[in-house]
């Protein structure tokens, strides 16, 4: 996606990762346009989360250990948390909706 600058009358490109940058700019992302298995990071551009499109949310909220990913925070239904927000596994129990791993 691109942003469109009406002083230069051009399109810029959103960061990697990104749907929409309308509101927060070139190189940016805006709140909740990061593509899934991606998450938006206090900088506003996106990274991707611990454990790829299995992870459900992940967007930043403080300092992150890795500028490479970011820690998983919730997972889809019928998956668990990895300890530690690594990922999200699946639930051992059949038919349970939420589950720690």
């Amino acid at each position: 996606r691109m942003f469109s600058s009406k002083a230069v009358r051009n399109c810029l490109p959103c960061t990697a990762g990104c749907v929409r940058c309308d509101r927060e700019g070139p190189g940016k992302c805006d709140v909740a346009s990061c593509l899934k298995g991606n998450g938006l990071t206090l900088r506003k551009t996106c990274l991707p989360c611990a454990g790829g499109l299995q992870c459900a949310s992940c967007d930043e909220t403080g300092p992150s250990s890795s500028e490479e990913e970011l820690t998983c925070k919730r997972c889809p239904s019928t998956f668990g948390l990895v300890r530690g927000g690594r990922g999200c596994r699946p639930c051992k129990v059949e038919g349970c909706q939420s589950c720690s791993t």
